[in-house]
C-alpha cells in the first residue's frame, strides 16, 4: 500500500512539475484567455444540465478568444465569423452540425420567451429543446422558423433586421393541420 501511495506521489509531482514547465511557455495573456474559456465552458455546461438559455456574452467572449488562438478550424480552414469553432462547448450538445452564432441566438431567444411564457403555477421548468425548422437569408436580412419539443403546438418566427442588428420575434399557435391535393384546388 506504501509503494502505490508512493508512486501515485512521484506521478502527481511529476505532473505538477510538466504543467508549470508549460505554463512558463504560454505568455501570460495566453494563459488567461485559456483560464476564461476553461470557465466559460463550465458555465455553458452548468447551463446545459439544466436546460437554461446560454448567455450571450459568453458565448460571444468565447468565440472572440477561439478566433484569436485558434484561427483555424480541425480541417485547417479559416473560421467565418459567423461560423463557431469545433472547440465550442455546445456543440457536442447540439445536433445538426455546426450551428453559426446567430443560430445559437435564436434558440437562445425562443428558450427564453418559452421559459418566460410557462405557467408560472408549475413548480419546476419543463426539460424542452429549441430547434430550427428552416432558415434562410435575404440580403442583410435572416428569417428563422422555431419549434420546441413542448407539445403546446406553438412556432416561432424570429426575423434579423442587419441594417438596426434587431431580432423580431412572432409567436403562432397551429391552429389545423390540413392536406390539399392538387387535384382539389381548381
Amino acid at each position: 500500500m506504501d509503494i502505490i501511495k508512493i508512486r501515485a506521489k512521484c506521478a502527481k509531482e511529476i505532473h505538477d512539475a510538466i504543467i508549470s514547465e508549460l505554463e512558463s511557455l504560454v505568455p501570460e495573456d495566453v494563459r488567461e484567455d485559456l483560464h476564461e474559456m476553461s470557465a466559460i465552458q463550465a458555465r455553458v455546461d452548468h447551463r446545459l444540465r439544466q436546460s437554461k438559455a446560454i448567455s450571450h456574452d459568453d458565448v460571444a467572449t468565447y468565440n472572440k478568444l477561439c478566433y484569436k488562438h485558434f484561427g483555424k478550424a480541425q480541417d485547417g480552414k479559416e473560421f467565418t465569423k459567423e461560423e463557431v469553432p469545433p472547440t465550442h462547448p455546445v456543440m457536442e450538445k447540439r445536433p445538426g452540425g455546426i450551428p453559426t452564432v446567430c443560430d445559437m441566438k435564436t434558440q437562445d431567444i425562443v428558450h427564453n420567451y418559452i421559459i418566460d411564457h410557462l405557467d408560472k403555477s408549475d413548480p419546476e421548468i419543463p426539460d424542452f429543446e429549441v430547434y430550427i425548422v428552416w432558415k434562410c437569408k435575404t440580403l442583410q436580412n435572416w428569417k428563422w422558423l422555431l419549434a420546441s419539443t413542448l407539445p403546446d403546438g406553438m412556432y416561432y418566427e424570429l426575423t434579423y433586421n442587419g441594417d438596426k442588428g434587431e431580432y423580431y420575434l412572432d409567436a403562432y399557435k397551429k391552429v389545423e393541420n390540413k392536406v390539399i391535393k392538387d387535384g382539389e384546388l381548381s
